[in-house]
C-alpha cells in the first residue's frame, strides 16, 4: 500500500506540474487577451505588466489555498487515503478545467477554480463515506460555515473587482484616450512637417521659431492675452457686485433697484411701441388704409370698449 500511495504523490507531483503551466497560461489568457486584442499598449509593456501581476497574484494567493484547505473539511473526519482522493481529483479537475477555458479563450480564476474543485470533491468523498453509515452526518464532516464563509467571499470580490474594473476602464479611456494622448500627440506632432497625405518630416523647433516670429501670430496671441485680463477684470467685477447684493452693505440697497432697473426698462419699451403701434392715425391705422379702410371710420383704438 505504501507503493500506491509513493505512486499517487508522484502522479500528484506531476500533476501540480501541469497545473502550474495550465494556470499560468490561465493567466496569461486573462492579462493578455483583451489587452493585445485592444492594443492597449505595446506587446513589451503589456507582457511586462502580466508578469508582474502574475508574480503578485501567485505570491498572494498561498493564503487564500491554505484557508480554502483547512476550511473546507475537518481533516479528523478523513483518513489519509481520502485526502490523497480528494487532492487528486482537485489538480484533476483543475487542470481539465482550466485547459477548456485556455482552449476556448474564455477567462477565468485559478483560485476559484481550485476551491470549487477542493469543495466538490469534499462532498463526493463525504457522500461516499456517509452512504453505508447513517450514523455519521455529513454536515459534521464539512466545516459549513467556513465554506460559506468562502463562497461569499469569493462572489464578493468578483463583484467589487467587475465594478471597479468598469470604473478604472472608463476613466482611463476618458483621460488618456480623450485627454492626455491627443496632448500628448500634439505635442509630438509640432516637432514635424505634417502633410495630410505622404510622410511627414522633423524640423525640430522650426514650427514654434515661425510661430512667434509671424506678425498676424503675434497679434492674434496679444488680442488672447487681453481676452484673458479681461475675463479676470469682468470676474473681479462680478464678484463685487454679487457681494453687494448678498451681503448687507451701505448702499446695498441703491445697488440692488440700479442693477436690477435695466430688466425693467424692457417692459416699459415694449408697453410705449404697443401704445404707438394702436394710436389713431399712426401705425396700424396706416398699415388698415393701405388696405382700403377709410381712417375716419376707424375706431380710437385703446378708448373705444366696442
Amino acid at each position: 500500500m505504501e507503493t500506491v500511495y509513493l505512486g499517487l504523490v508522484v502522479f500528484l507531483f506531476v500533476l501540480a506540474m501541469f497545473a502550474l503551466i495550465v494556470g499560468v497560461s490561465n493567466d496569461a489568457v486573462n492579462f493578455l487577451q483583451s489587452a493585445i486584442g485592444a492594443k492597449v499598449a505595446s506587446f513589451k509593456t503589456i507582457i511586462i505588466v502580466a508578469a508582474i501581476g502574475i508574480f503578485f497574484g501567485a505570491s498572494m494567493s498561498n493564503g487564500m489555498m491554505d484557508v480554502a484547505r483547512n476550511g473546507v473539511f475537518h481533516p479528523s473526519m478523513f483518513s489519509f487515503e481520502d485526502v490523497m482522493f480528494i487532492l487528486l481529483a482537485v489538480i484533476a479537475s483543475n487542470i481539465v478545467l482550466l485547459d477548456i477555458f485556455n482552449t476556448l479563450g474564455l477567462p477565468t480564476s485559478t483560485t476559484v477554480s481550485m476551491v470549487f474543485a477542493l469543495m466538490g470533491g469534499t462532498v463526493a468523498i463525504a457522500l461516499i463515506k456517509t452512504s453505508g453509515h447513517p450514523e455519521m452526518n455529513i454536515g459534521e464532516m464539512m466545516n459549513t460555515s467556513k465554506a460559506l464563509t468562502m463562497i461569499m467571499a469569493i462572489f464578493v470580490s468578483v463583484a467589487i473587482a467587475f465594478v471597479v474594473g468598469i470604473i478604472v476602464q472608463h476613466l482611463s479611456r476618458l483621460l488618456f484616450t480623450f485627454t492626455y494622448l491627443p496632448f500628448f500627440k500634439m505635442v509630438q506632432f509640432s516637432f514635424y512637417d505634417m502633410k495630410y497625405i505622404g510622410k511627414r518630416t522633423w524640423v525640430g523647433l522650426q514650427n514654434y521659431i515661425s510661430v512667434f516670429t509671424r506678425e498676424d501670430c503675434l497679434n492674434a496671441l496679444k488680442l488672447s492675452i487681453f481676452y484673458l485680463i479681461g475675463s479676470f477684470v469682468q470676474i473681479a467685477i462680478a464678484l463685487l457686485f454679487a457681494s453687494i447684493l448678498s451681503f448687507p452693505t451701505k448702499g446695498g440697497k441703491f445697488f440692488r433697484g440700479a442693477l436690477y432697473s435695466p430688466s425693467l426698462i424692457g417692459g416699459i419699451a415694449v408697453g410705449f411701441i404697443f401704445k404707438f403701434f394702436f394710436t389713431h392715425g399712426f401705425v396700424l391705422d396706416t398699415i388698415l388704409t393701405w388696405c382700403g379702410m377709410d381712417a375716419d371710420t376707424l375706431p380710437f383704438w385703446l378708448k373705444d370698449k366696442s
